[in-house]
């Protein structure tokens, strides 16, 4: 009479093993090239410098300005867009421009975005204008995830403040 044993050598074990393995392999490769694919679909797509600095403009009670008078109530006007979804904080500053001391912060707004392609936003801050012998104006400054931008250093378009 012939009884047909199994007989699990080391070597059949170590081929079982092999397959596990590459099995899960082979998971771990489908899971990250799924990742990867959802990561590149424009919906899902982050980028980190891709916001459009459409207008800057100062405005007060007279209209659109380039020189406030001392005391008088201003806003900073800030439209911006995306190239493309954009999705983070976005802060914008007005800081005054002082001569041998540093810049000072007078007005501020930090804020979480979820911006389409192309889709513009108008960011208002109001501050009032001074003026004293260390002031030569004020300028706007723009910070995004990745990316930067301060108003350039001459007036206009700086805010310049005069009696």
């Amino acid at each position: 009479m012939y009884i047909e044993r199994n007989i699990i050598t080391l070597d059949t074990i170590y081929i079982l093993c092999m397959k596990g393995q590459t099995t899960i392999f082979l998971i771990l490769v489908i899971l990250f090239l799924i990742v990867l694919f959802i990561w590149k679909l424009p919906i899902f797509s982050f980028h980190s410098s891709n916001i459009i600095i459409r207008r800057l403009s100062w405005k007060s009670d007279r209209g659109e300005i380039s020189t406030a008078k001392p005391g008088e109530i201003v806003r900073a006007e800030i439209v911006i867009s995306s190239s493309s979804i954009y999705s983070g904080y976005i802060t914008v500053k007005v800081r005054k421009d002082l001569k041998f001391l540093p810049d000072k912060d007078v007005a501020y707004l930090k804020q979480y975005y979820i911006m389409g392609r192309n889709k513009k936003i108008t960011l208002t801050l109001t501050f009032r204008a001074e003026k004293s012998i260390f002031t030569r104006g004020y300028f706007i400054e723009i910070e995004w995830d990745g990316g930067k931008y301060t108003m350039e250093r001459s007036y206009p378009p700086r805010l310049s403040v005069s009696p």
